[in-house]
């Protein structure tokens, strides 16, 4: 196959599961992934997705706001489940806070957020910092000492709040503004 075929081919099986990964816009209030059902008192939905799915760009949910996202995740004998997904928050920064709590007799496992990995056991909350730009998560409950027979549930939740610009930055940018406008008024 020449190279010209080649490239044109891998072009179109790029675009096509670019076509098929679902992107969900202006995402922001209390979202339910579908799964295992989020925890008792979740508040309801705002949005209600489908089951999360190993494909880390399925879906890809662009925020715009405040969002909690709850949901759950199960492995059962013989099979292996991972939620995963990314969110893209363009230029603005969130800071994100992620809990689990286990909801059978065993759970462990791993989540990984852009690279980072975040070890988990029974039930906690860990701060994953300022987010921003397309962040992949993958949360993984094979990981950890319980092997692949167990059953392990366990319900999750991620809480993102928008960090404001420093109001210090708010007056530079004025700023910097008032000195364009008035370099274009001298030259008029």
């Amino acid at each position: 196959m020449n190279k010209s075929i080649a490239s044109g081919v891998a072009a179109l099986a790029l675009a096509a599961s670019a076509a098929s990964a679902a992107t969900i816009e202006n995402v922001s209030g209390v979202v339910h992934e579908g799964g295992v059902a989020p925890a008792a008192g979740s508040p309801a939905a705002d949005i209600k997705l489908g089951d999360f799915n190993s494909s880390i760009d399925d879906p890809i949910l662009e925020i715009v706001g405040d969002t909690s996202i709850y949901g759950g995740v199960a492995h059962r004998t013989k099979t292996k489940y991972f939620d995963s997904w990314s969110m893209d928050f363009g230029a603005d920064s969130y800071a994100a806070t992620f809990n689990w709590q286990k909801t059978s007799a065993n759970f462990d496992g791993r989540l990984v957020v852009s690279g980072i990995q975040y070890d988990l056991d029974d039930a906690g909350s860990v701060s994953l910092g300022t987010l921003t730009g397309l962040v992949t998560f993958n949360l993984d409950p094979l990981f950890g000492r319980f092997g692949p027979n167990p059953d392990e549930v366990a319900t999750w939740d991620l809480q993102v709040s928008e960090v404001p610009l420093p109001a210090g930055m708010v007056l530079m940018l004025t700023g910097i503004a008032g000195i364009a406008g008035m370099r274009k008024l001298k030259k008029s």
